[in-house]
């Protein structure tokens, strides 16, 4: 017996299943992960999030609910928390990290990555990491998207190793 089926046997001893599917980038074929669909079992239900109208559509979505980005103050109150950035933080690397938090365009994800992965480190590479994303120009990806996976690509280049990138 395979995962999936081993997953859907579980999910079908339950009589109330929330399954939470979080960041989704394409259409999932939930039986081929398994999980049932609501005719083979009706306390089974699903919630996804994504940045993709195109993915509510074609997994036909019964309720859609739109989510806006952060506001720049919100942007940089959780910017400056994931950096650990402070009043005692040089106003070099404060004013790098406002320019860097500006380019993560409001979106928590790319904050929480980027301004982690630059946490502790010199002003050098804070001046470097925002080089980068200005001058990043993803190929492949939605135009929708392209902010989410440049600070996505900083976050994974500034792991420290190898074996942290092979994790990511």
């Amino acid at each position: 017996m395979d995962r999936s089926q081993r997953l859907c046997m579980r999910f079908t001893q339950e009589d109330r299943v929330l399954v939470i599917l979080d960041d989704v980038w394409q259409m999932l074929d939930f039986d081929a992960i398994g999980i049932p669909s609501s005719e083979h079992h009706k306390g089974c239900k699903g919630v996804i999030s994504t940045r993709s109208e195109a993915v509510c559509t074609l997994m036909d979505c019964q309720k859609k609910i739109h989510l806006s980005t952060l506001t720049n103050d919100e942007t940089w109150d959780l910017f400056q928390k994931q950096a650990l950035i402070s009043d005692g933080t040089s106003i070099t690397v404060k004013n790098l990290a406002r320019e860097i938090s500006n380019e993560c365009k409001g979106l928590p994800v790319a904050i929480v990555a980027v301004a982690s992965s630059l946490k502790g480190k010199a002003e050098v590479e804070w001046k470097v990491a925002l080089d980068r994303l200005r001058s990043s120009k993803p190929v492949n990806i939605e135009k929708g998207l392209q902010n989410s996976y440049k600070c996505l690509q900083l976050s994974y280049d500034n792991l420290d190793t190898e074996e942290a990138k092979s994790l990511f």
